[in-house]
């Protein structure tokens, strides 16, 4: 009986970061494109839909995006389109994201079968918590960035088995990361040293033949990005620069990030001078990828300056590699000394993982907000979406609406106001600040702009927007937003209400303004009209 609660005990434990992780991601994907999604699944489609004839549909599926080949990302999107005849970003963000858990089950299976259940516990609190949001809110990064990692590990688990659909299905994998991202083609001469340290000579030399075909392919006809620094001057002139790179990015997901990063690779280091690649080749040659991984952003990108070893979107890796280090520092330690030092690492990882969920909260409800609110605007001014080239942008989306394929919410629950019982006061104080209507082409009426009174800064502020007219008085609750000011007692004043047309009776309605917080309140008319009227 013990033993049964024991193990309904472990099930439980590992069961909730995975609960919480989708619950976040249901609460705050929106059906909205980011940044690198226009290239990646909106121009793809366009494109593709546009080709006469199947070699240039192949061609367009394996060109270049930026540094990488991303074939798996292209047709995720062109099989979701088959399938339903239109483009859901959030299917395509749970698509890639669903690889999370996949590389999980991946390395609780490779774990030796003494380190499995309780003492796998902190390697699921380290993986499943937000710092990677980034990536697991937009559909290419999702699908590009976690997949490659997946079919990383999948290549290595299958090439540590014998036979021969155990080899073709890691080939079969390798091949696929290569396409998904560029540090898909590590794998090949790392799967080589793999085979050759287990004295598996013959399909060495088949694996390698398979590589080399594959990086010439991929490599064929490879452009540099435009605006990426020269990777040999960096290296020459700067190597300091690729070292602080590199430790920051190990280091990334706690705030001691030098020192993280610097004792991430002395632990590896202990793991190749202990032999860790022969009691577990997987996890160890797993870790082999990831730290080369880490290496080549460092060499490529050290010349944007350490900064950029901080972004949300690269973190995953980061994350496995401390969970990996786990896994085989655990495996490396004995059963006993593992189970003695599991309490610590139970504390520490359960820390790491709600401490992440703090940090990282408020930029998830902000990113949801400002997505939903980007398409919204796009649709209301012709500006707004989150891409290099608004106008270009823009002309994707409506294309892609006209033919049917896309559909945005245009009253996303991230944005959209309730009404509320505000507690209205008579007339009174002083408020600064502007406001902005816009309603044309929109099922609702959207106000945004900033809003303070005297005493900005001393507090948080609420403010309501209120339409009052001779027989009616609607209070409607906003959402905080930026101010006109980065920083200094302006920086957080700006508002956001968003209010569904059928929220409001017909009729002239005043627009007043409501502020209070910080120790003062204030109950002002902005000047703006709004005329509702039934369509």
């Amino acid at each position: 009986m013990g033993s049964s609660w024991k193990k309904g005990g472990v099930v439980i434990a590992g069961f909730l970061p995975v609960a919480a992780f989708f619950a976040v991601f249901f609460l705050y994907s929106v059906d909205v494109p980011f940044n690198d999604d226009f290239d990646a699944v909106l121009a793809f489609l366009l494109k593709y839909l546009s080709c006469d004839n199947l070699s240039d549909k192949l061609s367009l599926i394996l060109s270049q995006h930026n540094e990488h080949r991303i074939a798996f990302v292209r047709l995720s999107a062109l099989a979701l389109y088959k399938a339903t005849g239109a483009v859901d970003f959030r299917v395509l963000m749970l698509a890639g994201t669903l690889a999370i858990p996949a590389t999980a089950v991946f390395l609780y299976s490779a774990s030796k079968r003494e380190f499995k259940g309780a003492v796998f516990l902190p390697a699921i609190f380290i993986i499943f918590q937000p710092q990677y949001y980034e990536s697991i809110f937009c559909a290419m990064a999702a699908l590009s960035n976690f997949h490659v990692i997946l079919f990383a590990l999948a290549s290595f688990y299958f090439l540590s088995r014998e036979g021969a659909l155990s080899f073709a299905l890691a080939v079969a994998c390798a091949a696929v990361a290569s396409y998904t991202q560029g540090n898909g083609i590590f794998l090949f001469p790392v799967g080589a040293a793999m085979l050759l340290l287990s004295r598996r000579y013959r399909p060495s030399l088949i694996w390698a033949a398979i590589g080399a075909a594959v990086i010439a392919l991929y490599f064929h006809g490879y452009s540099k990005p435009v605006g990426h620094p020269e990777v040999a001057s960096t290296l020459l002139h700067d190597p300091r620069a690729v070292i602080k790179y590199f430790l920051a990015f190990l280091g990334a997901p706690v705030y001691f990030y030098y020192a993280a990063g610097g004792a991430s690779l002395l632990v590896f280091i202990l793991l190749v001078i202990k032999g860790y690649y022969r009691k577990n080749p997987v996890v160890f040659f797993f870790l082999v990828f990831l730290f080369l991984t880490a290496l080549a952003a460092s060499v490529a990108r050290a010349g944007f300056g350490v900064e950029q070893s901080f972004a949300l979107r690269y973190r995953i890796v980061s994350v496995l590699i401390f969970a990996s280090l786990y896994i085989g520092g655990m495996e490396m330690l004995g059963r006993e000394r593992a189970r003695k030092l599991l309490p610590a690492f139970l504390v520490l990882t359960a820390a790491f993982n709600v401490f992440s969920y703090l940090d990282m909260m408020n930029g998830i409800r902000m990113e949801a907000r400002e997505l939903s609110l980007s398409v919204v605007k796009w649709k209301a001014s012709g500006a707004g979406l989150f891409y290099r080239d608004g106008e270009a942008a823009g002309a994707m989306v409506d294309e892609m609406m006209k033919k049917g394929i896309y559909s945005p919410d245009l009253l996303p629950r991230h944005i959209v106001s309730s009404p509320v019982e505000a507690g209205l006061p008579k007339e009174s104080g002083e408020i600064k600040g502007s406001i902005d209507l816009a309603e044309n082409s929109l099922p609702g009426y959207l106000f945004t702009g900033w809003a303070t009174t005297g005493s900005a800064g001393k507090g948080a502020q609420t403010v309501y927007l209120v339409l009052k007219s001779d027989s009616k008085t609607l209070a409607f609750d906003s959402i905080r937003r930026k101010g006109p000011e980065k920083e200094g007692p302006l920086a957080d004043t700006g508002f956001l209400s968003y209010i569904p047309k059928h929220e409001v009776p017909e009729g002239e309605y005043p627009v007043w303004l409501y502020v209070k917080g910080g120790g003062e309140s204030a109950f002002k008319p902005t000047g703006l009209k709004l005329v509702a009227r039934r369509e």
